[in-house]
């Protein structure tokens, strides 16, 4: 059996946006928390029912310039509507930098790992 080479150590330093993880990751959990509060205004857009799949672009600003689904959510009008929604979509903060563009997203129809309750979120509760 032949021997496979020894892997390149590359340091963190090395890699984009590995030094701002926790940046990056508190962001995109803002990210996560704003979209949610929008889809789940809308009987229409209110998770849980369908698979959503889509490419967030920000500005520096953290507004969103473009909605790019990835799939559609089998309803041509949930999926105009949920681009709509999102465009100009307010982060409430500019992102980091360094922070890899686009955002995926990817939310499940409920059943085990959906975790969107609106209801909760409504109230301005998270699930612990």
């Amino acid at each position: 059996m032949a021997e496979l080479p020894q892997a390149a150590v590359v340091a963190a330093a090395d890699i984009p946006g590995a030094q701002q993880g926790g940046e990056v990751a508190a962001y995109v959990s803002r990210l996560q928390h704003v979209l949610l509060g929008l889809l789940c205004r809308a009987a229409q857009t209110r998770p849980g029912s369908y698979r959503l799949a889509l490419q967030l672009y920000l500005n520096r600003a953290g507004v969103v310039d473009r909605v790019q689904l990835l799939d559609t959510t089998g309803l041509p009008a949930r999926d105009k509507a949920i681009a709509q929604l999102l465009l100009g979509m307010q982060v409430g903060a500019a992102p980091s930098p360094v922070m890899p563009q686009p955002v995926s997203i990817l939310l499940l129809p409920e059943g085990p790992g959906s975790e969107v309750d609106c209801a909760r979120k409504a109230a301005g509760r998270t699930t612990p």
